[in-house]
Formats: C-alpha cells, sequence, structure tokens
C-alpha cells in the first residue's frame, strides 16, 4: 500500500495544476484543498477533500443569483 501523505500530494498537485479538477477515483466530484493546523500540535496540514454540496438555508439565494455567482458552503460533519 502507498504512503496516504504521497497520496494527498499527488492529488493537490494534481489539484493545482488543472485549475481544481483531478481524475481517477475523484473525476468530476466535488473537491476543494483544505489548510488546517493539528488542534495540540499547531502543525499546519493541506488536505484533499471530496464534498457533497449541502445549501440548508442558501437555496432561495442560490436559485437567485444562478449564472451570476456561486458561493460554495460546505458543511464539516465529524464522521
Amino acid at each position: 500500500m502507498s504512503d496516504p501523505l504521497d497520496w494527498n500530494a499527488k492529488t493537490i498537485a494534481e489539484f493545482r495544476a488543472n485549475e481544481g479538477k483531478v481524475g481517477g477515483n475523484f473525476e468530476g466530484a466535488p473537491m476543494v484543498v483544505v489548510h488546517h493546523r493539528g488542534r495540540k500540535s499547531r502543525r499546519e496540514y493541506v488536505t484533499p477533500m471530496m464534498y457533497l454540496p449541502c445549501y440548508p438555508g442558501f437555496a432561495d439565494y442560490a436559485r437567485q443569483t444562478t449564472g451570476v455567482r456561486t458561493i460554495p458552503v460546505l458543511e464539516l460533519k465529524r464522521a
């Protein structure tokens, strides 16, 4: 099995090189690259994440601004 950090680094590089698009298992899926810090270590991390669009409370606004602007709203939940 390959190192997950190496796999993440390759995914992040592909994401950045292709204007936010990646291939393979994630081809066509919406993806973001999240920059964050460890709670205790304060170490910086960069993690690619696939997401499912969730717009609670923003559906009407999104409908009114279709074609004008897109505001991505992500809901993060503990697994």
